[in-house]
């Protein structure tokens, strides 16, 4: 097999919003997010190719409160996930979504418990890209 230069994007400086893709893989770790009302966790657009991601969220501390997590596609709502408490299943199970060529993918997140109170969260894509 031959070696493939990856690039600079793909050496881990620490949570970036964006998305890196390396060879046939791509990721994207939001890092700590204190999400209170709607709080972006990740934006990015892809490329030129066909993107199998999984997206996966969780909660980085015990609360009962509701917080809900949307993937937006070129503007659209097209899934999420409501965790009702950390206790319920945390991290929720991961979503699989394939994800056009040039599009536009935002993650947000929002406490709709009705308290100003920040809580951790955090979202990670990680992904195949097929070229």
């Amino acid at each position: 097999m031959p070696k493939e230069e990856i690039g600079a994007n793909a050496i881990f400086s620490g949570p970036n919003k964006g998305l890196s893709i390396v060879g046939d893989y791509c990721y994207s770790y939001s890092g700590l997010i204190q999400v209170t009302t709607a709080s972006e966790l990740l934006s990015f657009t892809t490329g030129k190719d066909l993107i199998l991601a999984k997206f996966q969220f969780t909660m980085g501390e015990d609360t009962t409160d509701n917080i809900v997590w949307e993937i937006s596609l070129n503007g659209n709502v097209i899934s999420g996930s409501l965790l009702e408490s950390a206790q319920s299943g945390n991290p929720l199970q991961p979503l699989y979504i394939t994800l056009p060529p040039f599009s536009f993918v935002e993650v947000n997140a929002t406490n709709f418990s009705g308290t100003p109170t920040q809580r951790k969260c955090y979202a990670i894509v990680q992904g195949r890209v097929y070229k």
